[in-house]
Formats: C-alpha cells, structure tokens, sequence
C-alpha cells in the first residue's frame, strides 16, 4: 500500500460471510486506489475498490460512497476480480451517489482481490472535491455492518481530494541572438540553437519546433538543435509544445557573418543559339569566362560543368552541345578559395524551322507585404511567339525553383532573383529570355559602392599621388542616402562627401565608405588604392623547348630547366618559380633538374623583380620512349626513306630486297600505321599526322632496320 496512490474514498459495508471457525469482530480493510489526484475539466480518472482480508474467508461486501455531482459524475462501474454473484450495483449521478454489492456461493476468496472499477469525469471548470464514504451513524470510524453468523469491522479513513485545475502553457525561450562568423568561407555555417530555457510550470514540455519563416529547421524532443544557416541575418522562431497540447512561442536573431575576403565575381558570357548543320545532333561551341574578375585578388581556377559534369577548366573552353537548351555553369575560385558562379544558356536548333521568340515579361519589383520573406507573383510569357509554328511548352527556371505555363503563379525569396524562360516549339526548337524579379523588404538598406580598387604609378617620384575618391554609385532601393563618410588610417581630417580628392602616399591604403540612409539603416564598402613606383617589368626566359630520350626505359627522364637568361633591366630578380599547368608549384630557382615522364609535357616559368612586377615563359619538353634501334642489314643506300622531313607523304624503297614489311611509330612508341609491299616501294599518306619526330621499322628477309623521321 505505501508504494501506491491511494486513498479511502469510501465508507464500505459488508455482507460478510465466514468461515464456521472464524472469531467476530475481526477487522477487514476495504482501499479505494486512485490513478489520478490532479486532473483537467473533461479529464477522467478510475477508483479501484480493493478488498484486503489477509486470511479471513469473505462472503460477501456491500459498497456505498457519496460525491460532489457539480464536480464528478460516474460513467461506468466494471466488476473486478470479485465474489462470483453479483448483488446489486446502482449509481446516481444527481445525488452523487454509488452502491456496489456482490455475495458468493461457493469457496470463500481469501487474501487481496479487485472488488469493482468505478470510472469519473471531471465536469467541473476548476475546483476542489472530496469523495467520502458513507458511515454507520454514531460510529464515524466504521463502515455500516450487516449481522450474519459472524462479523467484520471495516476500518475507514479520511476523505480523498481530488483537484481540477485548467492548464497552463508553457513559456518558450528561444535563447539570447547569435552572431557567427562562416568560417570556412563557403557562404554558410553550422550553429547551435539552445531553447533550454523553455520551461511548463504545470507539467512537460514534448515538442520543440524551430522554423524561418514557412521553413522547419529542426524538429524533436530535444531544446537543442544544430542548424545550417547561409551567411545573412535569420529571423528564427521556437515553438514549444506541452504535454496537454498547449503552445507557445519565441523568436532568435541569427546573424552569420562573412569573413572579410571578397567573393569573386563570375561571368559566363552571353547566351549563344546555334543550328545544327548536316546529320549532326551536337555543334562544337567555345565558351567564355574572360570577364569574370576577382575585387581584391585574382581568379585562381575555372570550372565549367554541365548538370555537374565537369566540361572544361580553362578561360575558353570547347565543348560538344546537343540539340535543346543546355544551361552551363561557370564556378571561379580565387586565390583565397572564395567562390562565384554564373550561368551561359545555349540553344542548339534543327535547321528549317525558324526559333521562336521567348519573352518573359517586363523586370518587376515588388514589397514583401507581411514581411515572411517571400512574396506571391504572376509570370508573363505571352509575349512569346512562333512565326511558323505555335508554342509547345513554356519552363520557367530559377535558382531555386521551376513553374510551367503561360502565366504560372510562383513565390519568391526577398532579393533579386533571375528567372529563365524557355519556350519550345512543336519541332523542338528552343529560345530563352530572363527576367529580373525583385522583392524588397518593408524596410531596405542602402547599398554602399566606394568604385573600384584602383592601382596608380608614381610617376614624379615624390612618393604620393593623387586620387580620386567616388561613392556616387551607392544607392538606397526604398529611400535616399543622408550621409557619405570616408575612412583610413592616417586620415587627419573627416570626409564626408560622396566624391573628393586626396593624396596617398606609396604603398596600398584601403579606404572604408560609410553610407547612412534617411531611415538610419548604414551599409559599407571598401575601395584598395594601390600606388607603386614607376617599374619595369622584367623579362622571363625559360629556354628552347627540350626534346630528350628515355635512355633506360624507366618511363621518365631527367631535364634540366634554365631560366637564368630573365632580366629586369632596371631591377633585380628575385624570384624564380616553375609551374606545370595545374598552376601546382614544382620547383623554384633559376637552374633546375626535374624529372619528366615519357610523353609531352609543359611548364612556365614566373620571374618576379624587386618591385613585385613579374614574367612568365612556356616551355615544352618531350621525352621519347626507347627504341630498340639496331644496326642496318644494308648499306643506308639500299633501303631509301625520301623525302625526309617529309610533308605530305613519303616513300619507302629498296632495289635489293622486293618484300618489305614497314611499320610507323610516333615518339611515344605507338604503332600509328604499317604496311606490306611485294615490289619493293611502299609510301604512306602523312596529311593525317600531326608534325612531329616519327620511328620506321623495316623488315625484309629475317632481318630489320630502325629509321629516324620527322614530319612537318
């Protein structure tokens, strides 16, 4: 009983039967076990009558208790594991009263056993009740007895309380604003969100919800929950959830900032529409990164990919385009691992039908209404046409996301956000136009421009220049800009005009532009001034183009690379570094021996003076695998290999032997091409041969011979 919540609910009264040689007056508990003491309106909760006789046979027990029926009412009454002969049972829900009773014919039940089950509801709003039992008048501690051929004494207790209470919701904390920096620099950030502070002062909290906007982040029964956020300020919401359905909610300003690094700027040239020509399904086309640049240092890598197959890694690439539109990606990466990427669109059409015209609609800016971050737009592509034919399909495409139709409607993110319309005939012919979609929030701040970085000679020698300062292409979207201030350090005196003049000295001077909007918001930009002394640039020699054998057969050889010939004519060197064209490092210093494998390969050699100007050379070595060159069988005149250099064909002779067998290796020993003659004269067709050092092998009669051949 002391491990149990239990109350005496009731004054019980037995029909008690005995055994013959049980003494009266022994004393026979009858417990009311209670599942639940703190219950809510609409709550149920069950009394368990327990009957505890020890080793007293019972014969038979009569229950009545009374309520508060403003408070509780009965909903049903469950016999337990009882007397076999059920007695009666009644209950009356305006008297607030119950009767249970049960006899038995047969063996008496000793020990402890389940009477009865009686299930309450909560009716009341909120309130206190007590459920008594009914006693034997004049005898308060006694339940009523009935006299058979022997008797029990029932003991009785206090009253039971049972508390109906409303409840409360939670209190959700979402914890204090974070602000974080992307380390990594790869436009976003882990972090930690922390609700712990959450708290239900009535019971538990279940669930915690994190959302921006319409987007769930994190989900579970944890407070904590580490998220992805891009770099930007997040307006990020908990929602917490107790254990009776309540909730509430509080909100956490995440800021991820950007390291101080400029990204790249990616261009991908201009959008091609080509035709095929003949029976061919692709066209060759040459793409264009040549207007990509990087602010505050220089583009390390291209990338070019297809559906995120890679496709080329240079400036002007070449690639196969099938029939369609196929949208190439460009990513640049700078030479601090920022990256930035831009899309090219290229259209290939079937000759004979003529492209249609795809118009996607004048650019729109809107407001973000509710401020959500997302607003609601219609599309516009009935502009387009087809002179010769109808429109079979309009496909809407943007970064994150796509619609189809004349006129779909479509949500977008705050920002800018370009869309590509394409439309498509009904022979499949393809044209693309974009649209520019803005969306402001209720309250924008302006965009600071300090002009480009700028780098300057000093051409007088006196040690400074003149520069010329403009913020004049700082803009607010939603208002006007109030305030200009310019900043650097070892400014005597504050500027506070969008354009102005001042004197640098030598060196780099970075400049901060400060721009402040009639709204108070304030936004930054930076400008580099670079001034350098008048140099001269110098001059990288990486020597001749190396041609060298593989002497051992080992796959490789060793070269000697000589760069000593650089000059500066008004300086001195004073780096040398050699590259191969992964732009990889290989070896610095104006004389250096490397290893080379058989095949061709190139590097370039990077001079860089005392005044940081620099050179760069290329220079091709090509290392021939071995051939087993054995000595001629004949006199050189009997077999004859003219011309040589050949151009165009050459021709293989021999008065003495009829039947020769000639084969034709390139420098890297692969067998390109043979031949058989019964006649003693074979020649070879060489139009298809890149120019280059070639090997003939000669066979007649057992025995062969080994001849050099160039082809230009």
């Amino acid at each position: 009983m002391n491990n149990q919540k239990r109350a005496w609910l009731f004054f019980l009264s037995f029909l008690g039967f005995f055994a013959p040689l049980l003494a009266q007056n022994k004393v026979v508990e009858i417990a009311a076990i209670v599942d639940k003491e703190r219950v809510s309106p609409g709550d149920t909760f069950q009394v368990k009558l327990q009957v505890q006789a020890a080793n007293q046979p019972v014969a038979g027990v009569n229950a009545s208790l009374a309520f508060n029926p403003t408070l509780f009412k009965v909903t049903k009454i469950q016999a337990g594991e009882t007397l076999p002969v059920l007695l009666q049972s009644s209950f009356n829900n305006q008297q607030g009263k119950v009767t249970y009773a049960a006899g038995v014919y047969g063996p008496l039940p000793t020990g402890t056993f389940n009477l009865a089950d009686v299930q309450f509801e909560a009716i009341g709003a909120t309130g206190e009740g007590t459920i008594t039992f009914v006693t034997t008048a004049g005898q308060p501690d006694k339940t009523e007895v009935t006299y058979y051929k022997a008797t029990s004494v029932l003991k009785a207790t206090s009253p039971a309380t049972i508390l109906i209470v409303a409840n409360k919701p939670p209190v959700a904390h979402a914890g204090a604003d974070i602000e974080a920096t992307d380390q990594d620099n790869n436009g976003k950030e882990k972090i930690t969100l922390n609700g712990a502070a959450s708290k239900d002062e009535d019971g538990t909290i279940v669930s915690y919800v994190w959302k921006e906007g319409t987007l769930t982040l994190a989900e579970s029964k944890n407070p904590t929950a580490e998220v992805e956020l891009a770099t930007g300020t997040h307006k990020i919401k908990l929602f917490v959830t107790d254990d009776q359905g309540a909730t509430a909610s509080d909100e956490v300003t995440v800021t991820i900032n950007a390291l101080a690094n400029k990204a790249p700027v990616a261009h991908a040239g201009a959008d091609q529409t080509l035709t095929v020509t003949g029976g061919n399904r692709e066209v060759e086309v040459t793409l264009d990164g040549s207007a990509s640049r990087d602010p505050d240092g220089s583009i390390a890598s291209y990338r070019w990919t297809i559906e995120d197959k890679e496709v080329g890694t240079t400036v002007r690439p070449t690639v196969q385009v099938g029939l369609g539109t196929t949208l190439i990606t460009l990513t640049v990466t700078d030479d601090k691992g920022l990256k930035a990427t831009d899309e090219v669109s290229i259209v290939v059409n079937l000759p004979g039908n003529q492209t249609p015209v795809a118009h996607a609609g004048a650019d729109q800016e809107l407001t973000d209404t509710n401020n959500d971050g997302f607003e609601e737009i219609t599309l516009d592509a009935s502009g387009s046409k087809d002179n010769d034919g109808k429109i079979a399909a309009y496909d809407w495409k943007w970064s994150i996301g796509s619609a189809e139709g004349i006129q779909p409607r479509v949500k977008l993110p705050t920002g800018k956000t370009t869309l590509i319309l394409t439309v498509t005939d009904e022979q499949g012919a393809q044209a693309t136009d974009t649209v520019v979609v803005t969306i402001h929030p209720l309250n924008q701040a302006p965009v600071a421009d300090a002009g480009p970085d700028q780098h300057l000679i000093d051409e007088d020698g006196d040690g400074k220049a003149e520069v010329q300062l403009d913020g004049s292409r700082s803009k607010d979207e939603d208002g006007m800009i109030k305030t200009y201030e310019w900043t650097y350090s070892g400014l005597a005196e504050r500027m506070m005009t969008v354009n102005t003049k001042i004197y640098l000295p030598v060196g780099m001077t970075e400049i901060i532009l400060t721009v402040t909007d009639d709204k108070g918001a304030k936004a930054q930009d930076t400008v580099v001034i670079t001034i350098q002394k008048m140099n001269a640039k110098p001059v990288a020699r990486a020597g001749s183009n190396l041609e060298v054998q593989d002497e051992d057969g080992d796959g490789k050889a060793e070269v000697t690379l000589d760069g000593s010939a650089s000059e500066d004519s008004d300086g001195k060197i004073t780096r040398y570094a050699w590259y191969d064209t992964h732009h990889q490092s290989i070896a610095t210093g104006a004389t250096v021996t490397l290893t080379f494998p058989v095949g061709i390969s190139s590097v370039y050699l990077v001079v860089t003076d005392n005044q940081e100007a620099s050179d760069t050379a290329f220079i091709t070595i090509t290392v021939l695998k071995p051939l087993a060159v054995e000595k001629p069988f004949l006199p050189e005149n009997d077999v004859l290999v003219y011309p040589n250099p050949a151009q165009g064909s050459f021709l293989i002779q021999s008065d003495r032997h009829r039947s020769l067998d000639c084969y034709l290796f390139n420098a890297q020993g692969s067998l390109i091409a043979k031949s058989r003659t019964p006649d003693g004269k074979v020649s070879f067709d060489t139009t298809a041969f890149p120019a280059g050092v070639y090997y003939l092998i000669i066979q007649a009669d057992g025995e062969r011979t080994t001849r050099r051949l160039i082809i230009y």
